[in-house]
């Protein structure tokens, strides 16, 4: 969509970030994944590296929590692995693997998000993706 000049994920970024000011319309912490471990270290991180600008403190954020994630089995939110490859992407300072990232995180969209409903849910996120996707 960057290539084609659509700004589709600005207005799914700008329909987010409506809904965090309607109150009770973002999701639970259970269903975005932030009731464990490795959702609360991860958002914490990320937040750091967002406030400080740095490309490669949100990527290692996002490869972070992808390894604890693995690493502890969790079952969270599938919107946290999109956020942290999203934060990889944005991070990444090389063309090819940036891409590389852009792609895997296309192909994780289509295995997560296939209908209004889960798109919806996507939608209502507390996560920062659609403005990390944006970016």
């Amino acid at each position: 969509t960057a290539q084609a000049g659509w700004p589709i994920f600005g207005l799914l970024g700008t329909i987010n970030m409506r809904k965090g000011q309607v109150s009770g319309a973002l999701n639970t912490i259970e269903v975005d994944g932030l009731n464990d471990v490795p959702g609360q270290a991860f958002q914490a991180e990320l937040a750091a590296a967002l406030q400080a600008a740095d490309g490669g403190i949100l990527m290692q954020a996002g490869q972070n929590y992808l390894a604890r994630a693995e690493a502890v089995g969790s079952q969270g939110s599938a919107l946290a692995p999109l956020t942290a490859l999203a934060a990889q992407a944005l991070g990444n300072p090389q063309p090819q693997e940036k891409i590389a990232i852009l792609q895997a995180l296309q192909n994780a969209f289509k295995q997560v998000i296939g209908t209004a409903a889960e798109l919806d849910v996507a939608l209502s996120t507390n996560w920062p993706m659609w403005g990390l996707i944006q970016l």
